[in-house]
């Protein structure tokens, strides 16, 4: 019997309730004009960014996607929070998963409880989200992707 990887289970809940892992990207169809820059084996890559806000019982949630996916291994990152409130990465590609949080200015794995609060709150957003519209700041979001880029690579 094949052990059940939760973390890897929930990232591919989150992505997949979010249109992300289908290839019509559904609510994170909204390219932004700014790129990232991953630099890999002494190349630089040009990444595409995705944003969203949307507003659910007064408070401002971002979710915010970066699509690392290359030649034919897919491979995403999502930035989702509150704002004014600690981020948190979903990252899935073929061959791993990951789900942290920046939490004391650096990003730490989450434990399967807020992993679990993760799933609980995206599943609340997808079903409570009336409106969104594309995310218009996101530079914040920008640097806390490429410093979890770093953060992945070094576990």
């Amino acid at each position: 019997m094949k052990e059940i990887n939760l973390t890897e289970t929930i990232s591919f809940y989150i992505l997949s309730k979010l249109g992300v892992l289908s290839d019509n990207f559904s609510i994170m169809k909204f390219p932004l004009e700014q790129k990232i820059i991953i630099s890999e084996n002494d190349k630089d890559y040009e990444k595409n960014l995705y944003g969203v806000s949307c507003i659910i019982d007064s408070l401002q949630i971002r979710l915010f996607l970066v699509d690392l996916s290359k030649d034919n291994e897919k491979s995403y990152l999502l930035l989702s929070g509150l704002k004014d409130s600690p981020v948190y990465a979903v990252y899935i590609d073929d061959n791993s998963s990951n789900i942290s949080m920046y939490i004391d200015d650096k990003w730490t794995k989450c434990s399967p409880y807020f992993e679990a609060s993760l799933l609980a709150g995206m599943e609340y957003v997808k079903e409570n989200m009336i409106s969104y519209s594309k995310l218009e700041d996101s530079e914040d979001l920008i640097s806390l992707s490429n410093e979890f880029i770093t953060y992945f690579d070094e576990l």
